[in-house]
Parts: C-alpha cells; structure tokens; sequence
C-alpha cells in the first residue's frame, strides 16, 4: 500500500487537471480512474472548443473562470506538448433580434476583456466559411 498526500477520484478532463495541478507543489498525487482509460467519460465528447467568455454576465465568477481558462491555453498547450492554434469561431444571427443578441455578446465580451471579437458582415462570413448558406 501506497500512501499519497491526495488522491484525485475521477479521471475526466476536470479530475485529470486537477492531478495535473496538484503535482506544482511537493505533493505525493494518485488519480483513480473506474474505466480502462482517462477521459473515456462525458470528457472525450469535448467540442474542443475554447470559450473566451464571449456571452458571460461581466463581473461573475463563471466570466472571470472562462477568460483565465482560455488565456492559460497557450502555456498549457505549450507545456503539454500539444499543437495548438487559434482559429477564432463564428457566431451567426438572423434578423434584428440577433443582431442585438450579437452586439450584447460583443459588448459582454469586451468588458470581460476578450481579445479580437468583431461583427462583420455578411460577404466577409462567407469568404471565411463558404458552407453558410448563402442565401440567408
């Protein structure tokens, strides 16, 4: 028997992190697992996607969280090994309510300090996806 200063319970993406954490201080850590392998779980249909924080209320924790996340990105990816490459993603609205649901999230998203996010217009959306329809 092994004796650890913590024991992780649950090798998903937030276990598997919170190991990979722990192991920063001078700490004995064993990461307990019930399936074959890590991050078989609900962690392996991640979308891959990094939330930057876009749509969050300004001043919540769940805002500060994401916009930390996704600014540690790089150096994690870095330190891990793994290629990683911002791509930045597309958000689409139609008609006046979306657009006013676009120019909140713009408004959020600044606020919370999220670098890059821009409205743009149509012509500009399908030269960078030309699978949107283009007749919406």
């Amino acid at each position: 028997m092994t004796d650890y200063d913590v024991i992780v319970i649950g090798g998903g993406l937030l276990g598997c992190f919170a190991a990979r954490n722990l192991t920063r201080y001078r700490l004995s850590c064993a990461l307990l697992e019930e399936q074959s392998d890590i991050c078989t779980g609900i962690s392996r249909t991640n979308t891959a996607v990094i939330y930057g924080s876009q749509d969050n209320m300004p001043g919540t924790l769940k805002a500060d969280l994401c916009k930390r996340a996704s600014d540690g990105f790089d150096g994690l990816c870095g330190d891990l090994g793994v290629e990683f490459h911002r791509c930045g993603s597309l958000m689409l609205c139609f008609g006046d309510g979306g657009l006013k649901k676009l120019e909140r999230c713009l408004s959020r998203g600044n606020e919370n300090g999220v670098k890059g996010l821009r409205i743009i217009e149509r012509d500009e959306i399908l030269a960078l996806e030309p699978n949107i329809n283009p007749l919406v």
